[in-house]
């Protein structure tokens, strides 16, 4: 059931959803016993079954799998998230006497009447670009930022960020290799073609279906007939 919430005509919102102080653009659509709240979804965005998304932006057709939770943080366009992944759980201050939510949730009962949390467990942002690839299983800590284009094997851990267009894998993640060779990577950050217009990425799919290389790149930035 949508609540205060700016839901497009063209949206789906499938059986069993909460749509709270959200805005929900065009052609997207949220799965089966989803929860979005205090978030916004881009055009054509796709939402599994059995998510909770929460204080989080969405770019255009960035699609999520079952059983995944983004909290607080920021997606860019185009960007395939697998099932079961997490990002940006909230932290726990280990530093202190206790790790214990009390300190932070006030429906414990515990924090004095006048007083507030003792710390902000979203402090720290999330930030992933566009066309970045997550597996099945990955966690993604706060704090992290992971480059466009990047990959992030299945069950990752991911604590430290990631660069564009770096593979990485295992627990805490680590970057193998790179998907592209340096040149070719400055020139795909400066195409940008996950802010094309529709009608650019129809003319243009054949080549997005190819491996890049310098020359073509060179010609789509001089916009030239390729």
């Amino acid at each position: 059931m949508p609540t205060n919430s700016s839901i497009h005509e063209s949206a789906t919102l499938y059986s069993d959803v909460l749509v709270q102080n959200s805005q929900i653009d065009k052609n997207a659509s949220v799965g089966d016993f989803s929860k979005v709240t205090n978030s916004s979804l881009g055009e054509s965005v796709r939402i599994d079954r059995y998510n909770h998304i929460d204080s989080s932006s969405i770019g255009q057709f960035t699609y999520t799998g079952k059983n995944s939770i983004i909290l607080h943080a920021h997606i860019g366009n185009f960007s395939p998230i697998s099932w079961n992944v997490s990002i940006g759980g909230g932290a726990h201050d280990y530093s202190l006497m206790t790790q214990h939510s009390f300190l932070y949730n006030k429906s414990q009962g515990l924090i004095p009447p006048g007083s507030s949390p003792s710390y902000d467990r979203y402090s720290e942002s999330v930030n992933i670009g566009s066309d970045v690839w997550i597996g099945s299983g990955v966690v993604i800590t706060r704090g992290i930022t992971i480059g466009d284009g990047a990959v992030v094997g299945a069950n990752a851990v991911v604590t430290k960020d990631i660069p564009p267009y770096a593979i990485a894998v295992g627990t805490p993640a680590k970057i193998i290799k790179y998907r592209f060779v340096p040149e070719v990577i400055e020139l795909m950050l400066k195409v940008k073609w996950w802010n094309w217009s529709t009608e650019k990425i129809q003319q243009h799919f054949d080549i997005l279906s190819k491996a890049p290389d310098v020359s073509m790149l060179r010609k789509l930035l001089n916009n030239d007939s390729i």
